[in-house]
This record gives C-alpha cells, structure tokens and sequence, in this order.
C-alpha cells in the first residue's frame, strides 16, 4: 500500500467518525504521524 493510499485511508475513517487512536490502530500508525495524515490536503499527499 503506498503511502497516498494510507493518507486518503486516514481521512476516510476521519470522515466515518473514527478517533485518532482507532485510526492509528487499523492503519498501524503512531498517533502523531495520523495528526500530521489529518493536517495534508490532497495535493500535499500527492507530493509524499
């Protein structure tokens, strides 16, 4: 999985209702690094 797919998958559960902590743990993530996910807009993640 690349990571645009991780980032776009971060904003999907973010959407779905879903809290960092759970985020972090189905995405396999620290909680920092979904806050940072969370923060990037499509572009930015494009160039990741």
């Amino acid at each position: 999985m690349s990571k645009l797919e991780v980032i776009v998958d971060v904003h999907q559960l973010k959407k779905q209702g879903f809290n960092v902590s759970v985020i972090a743990r189905k995405c396999n993530l620290s909680r920092t690094t979904v806050y940072e996910y969370l923060e990037m807009d499509y572009e930015e993640a494009c160039r990741c």
